[in-house]
């Protein structure tokens, strides 16, 4: 004897599909007529459509701009340390793989524990760097793009090596 779930067509892909393939709508209501995979398709296709017009609308609309702009700035200053973290968490991000593109160990004693490595400017241009490009955030981010045609001017050292 055959066990066999049982299955229902999706409305969307007109697919059939096992039961547990459908969202419930609530205890002791039938389950969705599209598939997850429908809604999680339709859900991605409303996301990409929705970004897609409110870039064009901040892009030509000023008074939406600025509504948005000061809304942006009303969460970072209501969720202040939430923020710093996502931000630490980002910086940590990028550092990581900036050295990790450039090598991941100091160049010159092969130290590998990620908190002692920098990156180190074989010119020793390092300081009018981070004042032409406004701080080593922004030398990080040229550094993550950038990788082939700066290669030659980087490389990575541990602090007691640099």
């Amino acid at each position: 004897m055959e066990n066999s779930k049982p299955t229902k067509i999706c409305n969307d892909c007109k697919q059939p599909r096992f039961l547990d393939e459908f969202y419930s709508q609530g205890k002791d209501k039938p389950k969705r007529g599209d598939c997850k995979f429908c809604v999680s398709r339709k859900r991605e296709d409303f996301k990409h459509i929705t970004n897609r017009t409110k870039r064009e609308k901040y892009a030509t609309n000023l008074d939406f701009r600025l509504k948005e702009l000061e809304a942006s700035r009303q969460y970072r200053r209501d969720n202040e340390e939430k923020v710093k973290e996502l931000k630490r968490i980002w910086y940590k991000n990028l550092t990581d793989r900036v050295i990790l593109k450039y090598g991941g160990k100091c160049n010159c004693c092969n130290e590998l524990e990620r908190k002692f490595l920098s990156i180190d400017h074989v010119k020793n241009n390092g300081y009018l760097e981070r004042k032409n490009s406004s701080g080593a955030v922004r030398v990080y981010q040229k550094l993550d793009k950038e990788i082939e045609i700066l290669k030659d001017d980087y490389q990575v050292l541990c602090y007691n090596c640099n």
